[in-house]
């Protein structure tokens, strides 16, 4: 009885430790969209080393990103959103999939399907890989 009892109780914590992080990673992910126009934003979300393919086709990581910052032209005042976010937690990764929505200032509104894999380390999230494709209008 002690055994099942045990077993019962495990089960029941290992459940609510990941609901407890799917919301942190929730949390995390709709932060991010709302601040995406900040650098210190960027900086805390991505990975040192992050693979990021875009929409547009192109690869690059987290300097790339960081050195887009500075350059002058912040002239993108898109709104960004998350739609049917789907959280996967396998140990220390996550894998995010959800529908980005981008609200462009012109009013223009585009959908992209988005993949992000966050690693914990050192207690944070991080994400380590990011694939957005855009959907076709």
């Amino acid at each position: 009885m002690k055994t099942l009892l045990l077993a019962c109780f495990m089960l029941l914590s290992v459940s609510v430790y990941a609901e407890d992080e799917q919301q942190v990673i929730s949390d995390l992910m709709l932060a991010f969209l709302a601040k995406v126009d900040e650098e210190a934003t960027h900086q805390r979300f991505w990975a040192d080393d992050l693979i990021y393919t875009s929409s547009a086709g192109s690869r690059f990581g987290k300097a790339q990103i960081m050195a887009g910052f500075g350059q002058g032209d912040d002239s993108d005042k898109s709104r960004y959103s998350a739609q049917d976010m789907q959280i996967k937690i396998l140990g220390e990764v996550a894998v995010v999939s959800y529908t980005l929505v981008r609200h462009s200032a012109e009013g223009e509104t585009m959908h992209y399907l988005n993949s992000t894999v966050l690693a914990k380390r050192q207690g944070k999230w991080e994400a380590v890989n990011h694939q957005s494709t855009k959907m076709p209008q």
